[in-house]
């Protein structure tokens, strides 16, 4: 997903009050969202595996996508029949 090299990171009392640390490295390989391929960007990881361990794992989920890759889309989400689109 990444060459593992850190470009970005950061910092916070972001888990509850304490302070972690968030590390950034370029996707290398396409992002496809929707049936949909956007252009590589960034993941975000933490060392100490705070999400992973704690909201991930319980929630069988295996990361999340903030709204950078649909700035210039519109995102369907039809709940009722569990569909979802990407114009």
């Amino acid at each position: 997903m990444s060459n593992a090299v850190i470009i970005d990171s950061l910092s916070g009392p972001l888990w509850w009050g304490n302070e972690i640390t968030f590390y950034g490295l370029e996707i290398n390989k396409p992002v496809e969202f929707g049936g949909q391929v956007f252009a590589n960007g960034m993941v975000y990881y933490d060392k100490e595996g705070l999400w992973e361990d704690n909201v991930f794992n319980p929630l069988q989920v295996w990361g999340l996508a903030g709204n950078a890759y649909f700035f210039d889309s519109i995102v369907i989400i039809d709940y009722k029949n569990r569909l979802f689109r990407v114009k």
